[in-house]
């Protein structure tokens, strides 16, 4: 099982623009910007598009 076995559901489901702004930001966030990660998990990002919840 995977995360495609939840639909997406609620009222920003069609929101585009909120879902650009959260690409962007995680894509490069802005200066001053604290990433955390886990260990042995890299901070940049992954090199396939990420499918957001």
């Amino acid at each position: 099982m995977d995360f495609t076995a939840w639909p997406a559901r609620g009222s920003r489901t069609d929101d585009s623009a909120l879902l650009a702004r959260a690409l962007g930001t995680w894509a490069a966030p802005p200066e001053g910007t604290a990433v955390t990660v886990s260990p042995a998990t890299p901070a940049e990002p992954p090199v396939r598009p990420p499918h957001l919840l």
